[in-house]
């Protein structure tokens, strides 16, 4: 476990030369010191390597026991496996996609048959989707999410990009 996290700080060092952005990703109470860093750096990966340049978003890992309660609260189907809320700037990601659970993947192959950070990344792009262009619709956040990934900038297909500062007031 401890070379994993070795190997993951260093992506983690690789991804993040060049980027001044910041991050704020937490753990969702439950998890072992090593598997929130863990966790952690996974989705630092997927995140830079989409380099979103969202300041002020959160990203909370969720543990798998704490799911099912935690979406309810937003009003979100539990087998839904990420979720942003727009109006407090947070996006929720099933532990199971940053920690690779394999006894989660059946689920999670209805959602995309990537694997390991490949789908982590595309579920950031989506959520990304969301984000960015202020939608709660699964295709356009979908759309987003396909050019996300190309790096192009006109990301959202029908409105302009939301202006994250002007939703905090």
């Amino acid at each position: 476990m401890r070379s994993l996290l070795l190997i993951l700080t260093t992506l983690v060092c690789l991804a993040g030369s060049g980027h001044a952005q910041e991050l704020e990703i937490r753990c969702g109470d439950g998890f072992t010191p090593t598997a929130c860093e863990l966790a952690k750096g996974s989705l630092t990966v997927a995140i830079q390597q989409l380099s979103p340049g969202l300041p002020g978003w959160r990203w909370v890992i969720v543990p798998a026991e704490k799911w099912e309660a935690v979406a309810t609260s937003f009003g979100i189907s539990p087998t839904t496996p990420a979720f942003s809320s727009l109006g407090i700037q947070s996006t929720y990601i099933h532990c199971g996609f940053v920690l690779f659970d394999t006894r989660l993947d059946e689920h999670l192959q209805s959602y995309s048959s990537r694997t390991g950070i490949d789908r982590l990344r595309w579920v950031v792009a989506h959520e990304l989707g969301h984000i960015v262009c202020g939608t709660k619709d699964e295709h356009e956040a979908e759309s987003a999410a396909k050019k996300i990934q190309a790096r192009n900038r006109n990301a959202c297909p029908v409105r302009p990009p939301r202006d994250l500062m002007a939703a905090r007031r």
